[in-house]
């Protein structure tokens, strides 16, 4: 009868933990800003607006039509993306004003629900931010939010793990360049009103924890401005035949494109361009010699300047097909059925034998 009870008690905490529940509903602070429910396991249902932007370990970020909350841990922020749908049960925390679901606790899980879901950022001003009530429920905390006309205090290029100023016509809050946001560091720093796109967190070391909210751009493209075209990474080299290859690359704001090759540095052979409009910019270049280093650069210009590349390199391939191919060999069976063609790896090979026969293959 003993055990019987046990199991009864076992299986209604279960069910009362995976029992879904509202965001806002975990989100009620006391008067120092600290979650009433800090420790207690819930499980909640949201689109995920932000996973492994800031870093493996987060914190990413998820939310429903009631509000938003923080994930920590890589075991959720780097298994789901931006757009999915799920459902996740953890240990409701708070670090430094922020709360959030520690994911690192035993016992939590995820389950991806769906995906390329879109989350429309909400328009909000600094006041509104500044002024949730974090002795209550923070509105705002954890959310994708759009700030619209603020201005960066702050002049050269973005740095890494820097808070900025930013302020609007309600008031003056902190712009934080996450340390794994790298398409924003060494950015240039807009000069004149620009609208923001991110996720509303906070800092605060000590309560009562009422301020030291942030707003954390996600990618280059959460700042939105007119400016130059500004080259995102990575540019993508694909279709590499003996004499040609193929560039394409993506621009955070339209312009035209170019792209200047050649066997040196110096960029000599040739210079081709396209215009038309577009964030998104591809060239085919043919006419070139086997096994042979080329050298690249791109760029791309619109009303307000140029964008510029760093120098790339890409070599064309061999004519011999084995000659320059990187070949995988293992001393087992492999199953090749769904390798590219040409692709394949090599089975039951002596790896003692291959290596003598490439170390007699050589020649001073």
């Amino acid at each position: 009868m003993k055990h019987l009870i046990f199991f009864l008690v076992l299986s209604f905490t279960q069910l009362v933990a995976q029992t879904v529940v509202p965001i806002s509903s975990i989100r009620t602070n006391n008067a120092n800003g600290v979650p009433v429910d800090t420790g207690r396991t819930f499980t909640v249902r949201g689109v995920v607006t932000s996973a492994n932007q800031f870093g493996l370990s987060g914190p990413a970020s998820l939310q429903d039509s009631t509000g938003g909350l923080s994930v920590f841990g890589d075991l959720f922020s780097n298994r789901v993306r931006i757009g999915d749908s799920v459902q996740i049960t953890s240990v409701l925390t708070h670090f430094n004003g922020l709360t959030q679901f520690d994911f690192r606790r035993a016992g939590s899980t995820f389950q991806r629900l769906d995906s390329n879901k879109i989350s429309i950022p909400q328009v909000v001003t600094i006041a509104d931010i500044n002024t949730q009530l974090w002795n209550g429920i923070e509105a705002h905390e954890s959310k994708l939010v759009r700030l619209n006309s603020v201005t960066i205090v702050g002049t050269g290029n973005f740095a890494s793990g820097t808070n900025y100023n930013i302020t609007d016509a309600s008031g003056t809050m902190q712009l934080r360049i996450d340390n794994d946001v790298a398409s924003l560091i060494n950015t240039p720093i807009p000069s004149g009103p620009i609208d923001v796109i991110g996720i509303i967190g906070q800092f605060k070391t000590t309560a009562p924890f009422s301020t030291g909210y942030q707003i954390l751009p996600r990618f280059v493209s959460d700042l939105i401005y007119n400016g130059p075209p500004a080259i995102l990474d990575p540019i993508a080299v694909s279709n590499i035949t003996s004499t040609s290859f193929i560039v394409s690359f993506s621009t955070m704001r339209a312009g035209d494109a170019q792209i200047k090759y050649g066997l040196t540095s110096n960029l000599e052979l040739d210079s081709l361009r396209i215009i038309e409009d577009t964030t998104f910019h591809k060239f085919s270049i043919s006419g070139l010699n086997p096994s042979t280093q080329y050298f690249f650069r791109v760029s791309s210009t619109n009303q307000f300047g140029t964008s510029t590349s760093a120098i790339q390199t890409v070599t064309t391939a061999s004519l011999n097909p084995v000659t320059g191919a990187i070949n995988v060999y293992f001393n087992f069976p492999v199953d090749t059925s769904v390798a590219i063609p040409r692709n394949s790896a090599n089975g039951n090979v002596s790896l003692a034998a291959k290596l003598i026969e490439r170390i007699n293959s050589t020649s001073s």
